[in-house]
């Protein structure tokens, strides 16, 4: 009997026993439980915080800049134009620098074309021992001349850029010199003024002649008009001999290049 009231309270000491090991443990395991759960919730809760945070400073990055870009872009687009705008300036330059160029001037004595020498050689002039021409200075031969039959006198021809020019007169004929150059523009042979034949062409044209006469002597005539007989350089065409006749009679020879007045 008192053995197995023995057991009996055994059994009941072990159930106590396991009883209170049990809530010991599930208390235990409730707490951890409940303590996990709470650390996870913390955590959890730090997490969101922390990724909400990062989110919105990747928004307001995002946000500053998209504001950028688009700040800048006006810019950009600002600039272009005023590129754009500085290619008209450039295109205003060039008209300018055109319409303020000055014009053309006319030729001067230094740019008259070289006169073909044979032709210059057959515009010659012989008087009194002496042989010149247009082109010729005229100081250097003034004195062999001889007395010139009256003043001279000076005058200023209606051709553009031309200068005065000064005649000295002679018998038979008269010589007209750039006032500027000293440079014989013309020899004229006439006797309306002052009588005289002793100037001819080296050729031998002289007045009183006729006009098969000076194509003889100094080649076909340019001009188809009876009173007239005309030649000119084929390099230098403003450089030319003129003869007018008058009743098939040579009464002036006109040697001439008015380029050489032009200043």
């Amino acid at each position: 009997m008192k053995k197995r009231m023995y057991w009996i309270a055994a059994a009941a000491a072990c159930v106590i026993c396991l009883s209170g090991c049990g809530q010991v443990s599930t208390a235990d395991t409730e707490g951890q439980v409940s303590l996990m759960t709470k650390a996870q919730t913390t955590d959890a809760a730090a997490s969101t915080e922390t990724t909400a945070s990062e989110t919105a400073a990747v928004t307001e990055a995002a946000a500053v800049t998209e504001a950028a870009a688009e700040t800048q872009a006006p810019e950009a687009q600002t600039e272009a134009p005023a590129a754009e705008t500085q290619a008209p300036e450039a295109a205003v330059d060039t008209p300018a620098v055109i319409a303020t160029d000055a014009p053309e001037q006319p030729k001067s004595a230094a740019e008259t074309p070289a006169a073909d020498p044979a032709f210059a050689e057959k515009a010659k002039v012989t008087y009194n021992g002496v042989t010149f021409g247009v082109h010729d200075n005229f100081n250097a031969i003034a004195a062999q001349l001889g007395n010139e039959t009256r003043p001279t006198n000076s005058a200023k021809p209606c051709i553009p850029g031309a200068g005065k020019y000064v005649c000295h007169h002679y018998p038979g004929f008269s010589v007209s010199v750039s006032e500027d150059t000293g440079v014989i523009y013309q020899i004229f042979l006439t006797e309306s003024d002052d009588p005289g034949r002793d100037i001819a062409t080296v050729g031998g044209l002289r007045l009183g002649m006729t006009k098969d006469d000076a194509a003889t002597i100094l080649g076909q005539s340019q001009s188809d008009l009876d009173f007239m007989y005309s030649i000119k350089d084929t390099q230098n065409p403003d450089f030319a001999i003129v003869a007018n006749l008058d009743n098939g009679a040579i009464i002036s020879i006109d040697i001439s290049d008015f380029h050489v007045l032009i200043n």
